[in-house]
């Protein structure tokens, strides 16, 4: 529901970006088939994952969410089991308990 509540991740200064090894291609008509608006880079080098700690035991992507600063630090990271999401709502409200938003 990310892309459903984008204006709520703006509104609290947060711009989506979702981050896969498959091809360019593949995010092409991932993201069509699904409506995605938000930036989804490829990495199939993996190159990008394995430094954010973002691959699994088989070398695949984690399902992992990374709130990078305007600094360029991180200022937060959760992993999250392969078969569910966190809800907008839900990520949200975590940021806020812990103030970073």
């Amino acid at each position: 529901n990310y892309q459903q509540n984008i204006k709520e991740f703006e509104e609290a200064g947060i711009r989506p970006v979702g981050i896969n090894i498959e091809s360019t291609d593949s995010h092409k008509s991932f993201c069509g088939n699904i409506n995605i608006h938000f930036p989804m880079l490829s990495d199939p080098d993996k190159k990008v994952s394995r430094s954010y700690n973002a691959l699994n035991f088989l070398s695949v992507n984690k399902r992992k969410l990374v709130l990078i600063s305007p600094s360029r630090e991180i200022v937060y990271e959760k992993n999250i089991l392969f078969f569910k999401y966190d809800s907008t709502r839900k990520i949200l409200d975590d940021l806020r308990s812990r103030q970073i938003i």
